[in-house]
């Protein structure tokens, strides 16, 4: 039994740290991904990370959590996000995830992830060898057992010096900025109320992080600075709680935690309506907040995803077309828009230049590789079709179709050498090869 839960902690410990299963459902939303990069920029240049690129990204997961992987992207729950009540708060979580980066956590927790399953095999075959030798086999199996145990509780004893050293480094960014830490030590009072992990908090090293009343008392003795965000980013994140709300909870929790008359309670109720199949009341609600004069692109948007997943193509078009107008160089409007006119039948030529423009901008988006590759066999380009589609197979690590759409280009070109393909030929064939 105890050998189990050593187990189960290192693999709880390697799930704060990385997504196990590389098929998380990210979410894209155009909106969203403007409010949180105008909320994560200066942070990151606080930190001294501004040249790195870093791009913010989001899980369609319930849970609250947040996540650095290789140092260039940082992820956070859809879950957590709904939780983070000020744009503040979310600016405290991404300096802590900041911190981790800068203190090189990502490379060293890896090591000790490999140190430990190494010792621990080590742990094992001592206490195989201590059976051996007494005689007695259980004597064996304590001795593995307390070998595994000492290793895991070290390992989250250097997890929690980890994160409080981030938390110390999110106090410092956030100082920098002469935010308060305010809003982040409310979402932690939060938690503290739902927390559950190991039903206690007495028992700290089990954890591999400080327990959430240390990080509160840690916030509290640093609440030297007051500052905001700007009221307008502060307004427009609270609209994009709200349309996140209503995407993720039920109709039930959307009413429950938007009784007012807000503008942000009408944006989850347009899309908790859309959800539940109510066109025509959701799209009564889009046009009530357009009418406002605010936030006009997303809500065209909205509306054009509103009528396009209602079967109403053809209505679709105009909205997405509008959205494009004021945000010309945003790629994945560029996707929506092509998605759409493929989905109508309409011109695959401008859906395929629309789709060419947004991989110029974002050229490792699989979806956009796909739908490229529809809108060039609709132009009778098929050695153009299985390029596009291989590229989109790499880039989701489908390997075994991807080298079928390869092998099906390479007898297209033999009977047709087509010069226009050739750059991205070769490009598929380098990525292939190197597998």
């Amino acid at each position: 039994m105890a050998s189990r839960t050593a187990q189960a902690i290192l693999f709880l410990l390697m799930l704060c740290f990385w997504p196990v299963n590389p098929t998380y459902a990210l979410v894209r939303d155009v909106e969203a991904e403007k409010v949180i990069t105008a909320i994560a920029t200066p942070v990151f240049k606080a930190a001294g990370l501004a040249k790195q690129k870093i791009k913010v990204r989001l899980i369609l997961n319930s849970t609250p959590n947040a996540f650095v992987v290789d140092g260039r992207h940082i992820f956070i729950h859809t879950g957590l996000l709904s939780m983070l009540a000020t744009p503040e708060a979310l600016a405290g979580v991404l300096a802590h995830e900041c911190g981790h980066i800068v203190r090189g956590h990502i490379s060293l927790r890896q090591s000790q992830i490999e140190d430990v399953q190494r010792l621990s095999t080590l742990g094992t075959i001592l206490g195989i060898a201590v059976g051996a030798a007494s005689g007695q086999p259980m004597a064996g199996l304590g001795a593995s057992i307390g070998v595994q145990e000492a290793l895991i509780k070290n390992m989250l004893a250097y997890s929690r010096m980890q994160e409080t050293a981030a938390d110390q480094g999110a106090i410092d960014y956030m100082g920098k900025l002469g935010l308060s830490t305010h809003g982040l030590a409310g979402f932690l009072h939060t938690m503290q109320q739902e927390e559950r992990l190991f039903h206690n908090d007495d028992n700290a090293y089990w954890r591999s992080h400080p327990t959430t009343r240390e990080r509160i008392n840690m916030l509290e003795r640093h609440k030297a600075h007051s500052g905001q965000l700007p009221e307008a980013l502060r307004q427009h994140y609270n609209m994009v709680i709200a349309k996140i709300d209503g995407f993720t909870l039920t109709p039930a929790q959307v009413a429950e935690k938007y009784k007012d008359n807000s503008n942000a309670a009408l944006y989850a109720k347009a899309v908790a309506s859309y959800r539940q199949g109510y066109t025509n009341e959701a799209l009564a609600m889009v046009d009530r907040l357009l009418a406002m004069g605010q936030y006009t692109a997303y809500l065209q948007e909205l509306r054009g995803q509103i009528l396009y997943e209602n079967g109403r193509i053809q209505e679709a078009i105009a909205p997405y077309r509008k959205a494009l107008a004021l945000m010309p160089q945003e790629p994945l409007l560029k996707m929506e828009l092509a998605v759409v006119l493929l989905a109508g039948k309409k011109d695959a030529i401008e859906a395929g230049q629309l789709l060419r423009s947004a991989l110029d901008l974002e050229p490792d988006n699989a979806y956009a590789w796909q739908q490229l590759g529809i809108a060039m066999s609709r132009q009778g380009d098929e050695l153009g079709y299985h390029l596009a589609l291989a590229k989109s197979h790499i880039l989701v690590g489908d390997m075994e179709p991807a080298k079928r759409s390869f092998s099906k280009a390479q007898e297209l070109q033999k009977q047709a050498l087509a010069a226009k393909h050739q750059l991205l030929l070769h490009e598929v064939e380098q990525a292939l090869a190197t597998l």
